[in-house]
């Protein structure tokens, strides 16, 4: 027992300068607070799952882009929403959520654009008014973002002049009260005094200011002692010549958000933000944007910095650092425990610890990569050995003789889950379809075995028929019949392929709706899809549709739920706007995108396509645009208009309409628009009679769910 006590005694300098060196590594330097703009592309993350990541201490939503002069104040959250011809209610939850957690989350003004400017005195007080009463305490029947109040308004004025912007932030400022403050920040650009700015930050009323240190050579960080000189100098005159609370640096989030000015993590925090700090206002760091943090996750480097090596509890909070050592009652020689200047003992002592540091957090990365390579591996094995997986099991051998090794010759496709391979099996009798899994994908185990899973239990001439897998070697291959006619999109848009006559359109649609209407109601649980659009149709030699790709399928709910709530997945452009702000899952969110598809088969373009006006960005969005404006006519694909007849038009249209309806109980079931797109048919052409009709009023519900009691196989 004594030995034992002794042995912890001599091991206690050891420990002390671990932990010493622990805390003195967390406080070498603060990045302060992290600030990021959020609402300027449609595939960032959620407002509600930017807050969740803690990173950030500010959200300024972008953009209020036209205002004054006239205009009629517009919202634009590009990807998102746009007040002029679509609804921005839904995230206020999001917002509340944020504020909940401590967030400030404020209404940006301005933008790169040229919609705005302030032309008078009037003009300044009357957009004060206005974002007052619809964005922050005051009320309005019609808050464009509902009844969540906003923290405060931010000026990121890029063109337009600086007249009157002065004016907007005493009026704003004045709506102050002992009780809710509104507060005030401000995006200058760094070469001191800003051309639009000036006159607004003069005023002193600002609480925050993100001077944005890129795109702007002269003042940003250049690489070298250099680029750190001018940056710091052109920080010290924007903190030591205006007034305002706190002071943050304004930064690109990858090479990609900006032309010039990206600092990587490390050199930001060993290089810049220790020489930044000193001024008493420094605040923190301001990011532009969120879809680039989400990709180069670099408020989540910097955040490191802020925090010390530390682990994870089971409810997810961070354990507090470990106590320093209690004091011994043996003398203890200072010497063994802090070393003197110029004492190789104490460089030894410092040697070891750092040592003993660097190779542990090594075998703790490796420990970690090498147990979820384990884990993937156990997961996938003892599901294979399952007694309900009946499809066949293919070898690596046998894959790489069907794809000639994985010819990139033989590839007919890229998504997300991998690439792939048209193959041959059975001695070159059957052709096939390869899917080959992507290590570094963002769909792995998970969806590897949901498609394994939903496809060996279910058979119906509109799905995609599993022919087999490969788990062989770590593989996650998949083996589908092939399909000669590749995808529907294949055949709307950007394609050498002929195009498709209304009435082939309206079959193919058809085909999809009935393989969507089995899952729902014919498979036992009912499936909802989760990531409905044209990529995931699929043709067959005789252009019969077939419903593919099951990976992110869920169970539907049971009958006494209304939904299932889960993580959002699917593909942006046709996911449901209630499914993504509620993570609530229901049939008819797989029925919101079958609508998006339905117009994408009418107007022959993608869902979401960024190179069109801000407006047209989004096809769900606009064509309800066009729809109500009564200027659909004017959007059909340009191949149809010869074709097409005007009932079979006007009845797809509104059944389209109804499957993008904002509600999901305003939508109809998958099987009323299956009937209506019989209906679409006949009225095209009335010669056609489908079993699902024996009249243009009354369905045969035997014949529309024959399929259902008995599905085609392969």
């Amino acid at each position: 027992m004594q030995a034992k006590k002794t042995s912890s005694l001599g091991h206690q300098p050891l420990l002390f300068l671990l932990t010493l060196a622990s805390l003195s590594a967390s406080a070498s330097a603060s990045v302060g607070d992290i600030g990021i703009y959020w609402g300027q592309n449609g595939m960032e993350d959620r407002l509600i799952a930017t807050c969740n990541t803690k990173n950030y201490a500010y959200v300024n939503i972008a953009f209020l882009s036209a205002f004054g002069n006239g205009k009629t104040p517009t919202l634009n959250l590009t990807g998102h929403c746009n007040t002029s011809y679509s609804s921005c209610v839904g995230y206020s939850a999001g917002i509340r959520k944020c504020q909940s957690m401590g967030v400030k989350v404020m209404l940006s003004l301005g933008g790169s654009g040229s919609g705005y400017s302030l032309t008078s005195t009037a003009d300044a007080q009357s957009l004060a008014d206005y974002v007052w009463n619809n964005y922050l305490g005051g009320s309005s029947s019609s808050r464009p973002l509902g009844p969540a109040m906003l923290d405060g308004v931010d000026f990121s004025i890029k063109s337009g002049g600086s007249a009157h912007y002065d004016e907007l932030a005493r009026f704003l400022s004045a709506y102050s009260t002992r009780w809710r403050k509104v507060y005030l920040s401000a995006a200058p650009q760094c070469p001191y005094p800003d051309t639009s700015l000036g006159p607004a930050l003069a005023t002193g009323l600002f609480d925050y200011v993100w001077v944005q240190f890129f795109n702007n050579p002269p003042c940003e960080y250049g690489g070298g002692s250099d680029g750190v000189s001018n940056l710091v100098k052109s920080w010290k005159q924007w903190t030591t010549s205006v007034r305002a609370v706190k002071f943050f640096v304004g930064l690109p989030a990858s090479t990609a958000a900006a032309v010039s000015g990206y600092i990587p993590p490390g050199t930001l925090t060993s290089q810049v933000l220790p020489a930044v700090e000193e001024s008493p206002t420094y605040g923190g760091i301001m990011l532009w944007n969120m879809y680039e943090d989400g990709i180069n996750n670099y408020s989540s480097a910097v955040n490191k910095v802020n925090q010390s090596q530390v682990t994870a509890t089971e409810d997810g909070q961070p354990n507090p650092p470990p106590p320093l050592p209690p004091p011994s009652r043996q003398t203890v020689n200072q010497s063994q425990v802090l070393p003197q200047n110029g004492s190789k003992k104490g460089h030894r002592s410092a040697a070891i610890a750092g040592g003993v540091i660097s190779g542990t957090v090594v075998m703790a990365l490796v420990f970690l990569a090498v147990l979820f390579a384990l884990k993937k591996k156990v997961m996938l094995q003892s599901w294979v050995s399952s007694p309900s997986n009946q499809s066949r099991l293919f070898s690596v051998s046998e894959i790489k003789t069907a794809t000639k090794d994985f010819s990139e010759l033989l590839v007919i496709g890229v998504g997300g889950f991998g690439k792939v391979y048209r193959g041959e099996i059975n001695g070159g009798l059957t052709c096939v379809a390869i899917k080959r899994g992507n290590q570094l994908s963002n769909q792995g185990a998970p969806e590897f075995r949901t498609e394994i899973d939903m496809l060996s239990k279910l058979r119906h001439r509109h799905l995609v028929s599993l022919v087999g897998y490969c788990n062989e070697n770590d593989e996650m291959i998949l083996v589908y019949d092939y399909m000669t006619n590749g995808t529907l999109r294949d055949h709307l848009y950007n394609t050498q392929n002929p195009p498709l006559s209304w009435k082939q359109r309206l079959e193919i649609c058809i085909g999809a709706a009935r393989g969507f209407h089995y899952l729902h109601t014919g498979a036992k649980p009912g499936i909802i899809h989760r990531d409905i659009k044209t990529t995931n149709i699929l043709l067959d030699d005789k252009w019969v549709a077939k419903v593919s790709d099951f990976g992110l399928s869920k169970a539907a709910p049971e009958l006494d739920c209304t939904h299932v709530s889960t993580a959002v997945k699917g593909t942006f452009g046709y996911l449901n706007p209630e499914y993504y702000r509620k993570q609530r899952l229901t049939e008819k969110s797989d029925v919101y995108s079958f609508g998006v598809v339905l117009f994408e088969v009418l107007c022959g373009r993608l869902a979401l396509d960024r190179s069109l006006p801000e407006e047209q960005v989004i096809l769900a969005d606009w064509v309800l645009h066009c729809k109500r404006n009564d200027t659909i006519d004017q959007i059909i694909d340009p191949n149809l208009k010869d074709d097409i007849s005007h009932d079979s038009l006007e009845k797809f249209v509104e059944i389209a309409e109804k499957c993008l309806a904002g509600s999901g109980i305003d939508r109809s079931s998958m099987g009323d628009v299956l009937w209506n797109l019989e209906v679409a048919l006949h009225l095209h052409d009335p010669v056609i009679r489908y079993e699902g009709m024996i009249n243009s009023n009354v369905v045969n519900q035997d014949s529309v769910f024959s399929e259902l009691r008995s599905p085609e196989g392969r």
